[in-house]
């Protein structure tokens, strides 16, 4: 190492006043080039890396603001759900409605069970009132018929689930299982 420092210190002393400025700048140039490659290349990485965040940053921005127009829209069916039970009936039940449907549409004898519950909903207003019913020997105009009812009335009932059994007689009755649900304050 010390071999080529002298060699380099000899090669310098031979060079004349005009030589030796030209080394120098030629040195200067070289470092302010490399110099500024590193610069750039540094400053344009973290330019390129600030794009990329920016335009992640910008997707969940979006994503976000859709969430919250989702979150907004559900928000306001569920008040509106909570303002349309504060002025249903205040007496109203799901099983006497129920009851009352089965003894308008002419099936009120062919009802097997009916089995209600109630479910209360974690931090909410209102809770989920489901009868579960059997009804069996009906004919399927009936049972069209008293699934009209219950859908079409105006107290936000439905039905979540409806099993239907064939019975093999002449009379082509049917057996049927189904679940009502509606909220309830």
């Amino acid at each position: 190492m010390e071999l080529i420092k002298q060699k380099i210190i000899d090669f310098i002393s031979h060079l004349n006043t005009r030589e030796k400025y030209l080394l120098y700048s030629s040195v200067i140039v070289i470092c302010i080039i490399i110099f500024y490659h590193l610069i750039s290349t540094f400053v344009f990485g973290k330019i390129n890396s600030l794009e990329q965040r920016l335009s992640i940053k910008t997707a969940e921005l979006k994503e976000m603001i859709i969430l919250k127009q989702e979150y907004e829209t559900i928000n306001n069916q569920g008040n509106s759900s909570v303002s349309f039970l504060n002025k249903r009936d205040e007496n109203f039940t799901l099983f006497s409605f129920l009851d009352k449907n089965a003894e308008l549409s002419g099936i009120k004898n062919k009802i097997v069970y009916m089995k209600p519950s109630v479910t209360k909903q974690d931090n909410k207003k209102y809770k989920i009132a489901t009868v579960e019913m059997k009804l069996a020997m009906i004919s399927m105009n009936q049972l069209v018929n008293y699934l009209y009812k219950i859908e079409s009335s105006e107290n936000n009932v439905v039905i979540k689930r409806l099993s239907i059994v064939k019975k093999e007689n002449k009379q082509k009755s049917i057996d049927v299982v189904f679940k009502v649900e509606t909220l309830t304050l």
